[in-house]
């Protein structure tokens, strides 16, 4: 039971801090890539601009939006174009979708600028980050078991991100990644964040099967 609780007041502190990530990196991206090419409001879906592939699979997506959302649809009631503007239209795409326009982006230029936002020079470990973060914030909206989350892929050790080799592919890696993209937002958010879990952990400092549990599963150490 005590177990139970452990993951769930985890995945909440995890969420609030990946709810912050998400609309910060949404917001750059927009922000960065619309100012690029600020006579093309509707961007994602040039081909001289993104990928086919993307362009193709957006198209469906973009249905999807226009038929639940009543803010694009009102849009296309006022205005006689295939999409809205991109600072509407991707308010209302999943983290998931960002990263894949993210990697769609066929201007490598482009992508690091917005990298550079969050102190990152490299495009593959932008993108490795970003993996984690996606995987994570997924686990946590289908309410899936957090304390033993093992990461599809492998997070890459940076010198801005150390990441030890025994927990690369374990939760205390994304909850570092985690903190690292935060403290890019906000430092108090991000060591906010970091004495949240402390605390939790600490809670539980007296009870020798969870903290085996924690450090064997989780990787996390206080």
């Amino acid at each position: 039971v005590k177990l139970y609780y452990l993951d769930s007041d985890l995945r909440f502190l995890l969420t609030k801090a990946l709810s912050r990530i998400e609309i910060n990196l949404r917001t750059q991206l927009v922000y960065i890539v619309s100012t690029n090419y600020s006579d093309n409001p509707t961007w994602f879906a040039d081909n001289n601009i993104m990928e086919d592939y993307f362009i193709r699979d957006f198209r469906k997506i973009y249905r999807g939006i226009k038929d639940n959302n009543s803010v694009i649809s009102k849009h296309h009631k006022n205005h006689n174009d295939n999409y809205a503007p991109a600072w509407k239209t991707l308010e209302f795409v999943t983290l998931g979708s960002i990263r894949k326009i993210f990697n769609a982006i066929k201007d490598n230029s482009v992508k690091m600028k917005i990298i550079e936002v969050y102190g990152i020079n490299r495009i593959d470990i932008f993108d490795n980050y970003l993996k984690a973060i996606v995987d994570i914030r997924n686990a946590c909206s289908h309410t899936r078991v957090i304390f033993d989350f093992r990461s599809e892929e492998t997070i890459k050790n940076t010198k801005i991100c150390k990441i030890l080799p025994s927990e690369r592919n374990h939760l205390n890696a994304i909850i570092k990644v985690i903190h690292y993209f935060l403290t890019k937002i906000s430092s108090n958010r991000a060591n906010d964040m970091k004495k949240e879990i402390d605390d939790l952990i600490l809670k539980y400092t007296n009870n020798k099967d969870l903290i085996d549990i924690i450090k064997e599963k989780m990787k996390y150490s206080l």
